[in-house]
């Protein structure tokens, strides 16, 4: 016999958070530390706003920390759509990492995330299918759907990317 309980989505979203913030808070430590012995950090220069050594790993736990909440509680939203988003996702990460440790040129950088985009937009089809009525333009052709959502996914990443100018942020707050 199979019996399924099901939770309130606020208990599964208070889990969720539990989790995350735990794995994370235990982790990020952990890989500063590491970060730290094997001289994987931003030196302070005219452009940071840090002014001591930064481990540049600290955004890997906060990854992990996520992926794991969300495998953990996800349930009834680990739907077909979410391996696509978890694809772009990796990918980003692991160009984000990659950047960290070794400088990637812009051109890859951006096609990569390219890569990502049209990963999420046309096989998790997630994407912006309607302007409505902004400037008089309701539905999109798909074609055209397709290029103005690659290009806010972008623009959308790189502007978190960013935002705050600096390298190491999430593994600030442990030294």
């Amino acid at each position: 016999m199979n019996i399924e309980i099901q939770f309130p989505f606020e208990l599964q979203a208070l889990v969720a958070f539990i989790a995350a913030l735990s794995f994370a808070f235990i982790s990020i430590p952990v890989i500063i530390n590491v970060s730290l012995a094997k001289g994987l950090f931003d030196e302070p220069n005219g452009r940071s706003s840090h002014m001591r050594v930064t481990p540049t790993l600290g955004g890997v736990a906060l990854f992990i920390s996520l992926l794991l909440s969300y495998l953990l509680v996800g349930g009834e939203f680990l739907t077909s759509r979410m391996q696509y988003i978890f694809a772009g996702v990796v990918i980003i990460f692991f160009i984000g990492i990659k950047d960290d440790i070794l400088v990637i040129a812009p051109m890859k950088k951006l096609a990569a995330q390219i890569v990502a985009a049209l990963i999420v937009i046309l096989l998790a089809d997630i994407r912006i299918g309607s302007m409505f009525g902004i400037f008089g333009v309701n539905a999109l052709p798909y074609w055209f759907s397709v290029v103005v959502s690659v290009f806010v996914f972008v623009v959308m990443i790189n502007a978190i990317n960013l935002i705050d100018g600096i390298d190491g942020l999430a593994g600030e707050w442990a030294l």
